[in-house]
């Protein structure tokens, strides 16, 4: 069962649970939550876990359709596999050949979440570095600005003045690409 918990999750968000068993388009992540018929927009989530900040339920998708369901971790899996027209094969006996399909999905799925992690850090990593030099520009151009019109400018208030918008824009893009994450 857990092999196939594994496919449902790398296949199923925490955007689409909610969304089919609540009904609800989320707002910046936050929905009413459904456990404690919560009005207001107290159930955030990202990626693929829940938190409602009232109540204090959270988990992943499995959790969530436990608890709206009131059932186990198995039902669970078997109601999203359904719900979500997954068609896995669950409960049958698998023969060697559906085994090794598995597996060999499973591997995939792996490699999958090692990649997007992998960019995820790589997208990080681009975003504060990209923050760290803009800083360092603006911080240059307020430390050398010249104080009266006599004074000779200083080369690092001239690179700042050179560089400084084309590295805020390298910044907003670095910050598109960050969020393209979080969402």
């Amino acid at each position: 069962m857990k092999d196939f918990a594994k496919l449902i999750k790398g296949s199923i968000s925490m955007s689409d649970v909610i969304q089919k068993y609540v009904g609800v388009d989320p707002k910046h992540n936050r929905v009413p939550c459904p456990f404690h018929n919560g009005k207001h927009n107290n159930l955030s989530f990202k990626n693929d876990i829940f938190k409602c900040f009232v109540c204090g339920e959270g988990g992943d998708i499995f959790r969530f359709t436990m608890l709206m369901f009131h059932i186990d971790f198995n039902q669970a899996v078997l109601k999203l596999n359904c719900d979500f027209g997954l068609n896995l094969p669950i409960g049958a006996k698998l023969t060697i050949r559906q085994k090794r399909e598995m597996s060999k999905l499973n591997q995939k799925h792996k490699a999958e979440m090692r990649m997007k992690l992998i960019k995820q850090y790589a997208t990080e990593w681009k975003y504060w570095t990209t923050f760290d030099e803009w800083k360092r520009l603006s911080d240059n151009k307020r430390t050398y600005a010249p104080k009266t019109s006599q004074d000779k400018l200083h080369p690092l208030y001239c690179e700042a003045l050179n560089n400084l918008e084309y590295q805020a824009c390298l910044l907003n893009i670095a910050e598109i690409e960050r969020n393209e994450f979080i969402e």
